[in-house]
């Protein structure tokens, strides 16, 4: 089963591919989503959701898995 774990970010998601055969796991590739900081927002977030639709693509994973966001400031969180 080919797993993709994702690392959040803005300005470079970070990816890779891992195959899990029973309790071996292999690496099979990794790499980097960029943005460009000077872009509006909505083209970064669509070059993102691009670059991810395009690994799944490639490796078709049957399961995936994201970093969870941490939180770095003070202070009650507002919802």
């Amino acid at each position: 089963m080919l797993i993709l774990g994702l690392d959040p970010s803005l300005s470079s998601t970070g990816w890779g591919i891992v195959r899990c055969e029973g309790a071996r796991i292999s690496h099979v590739a990794n790499g980097q989503i960029k943005t460009d900081a000077g872009d509006p927002m909505a083209a970064r977030l669509a070059a993102l959701a691009a670059g991810v639709a395009a690994v799944i693509a490639e490796h078709s994973p049957a399961r995936a898995a994201a970093e969870a966001r941490v939180r770095r400031c003070k202070g009650p969180i507002r919802r």
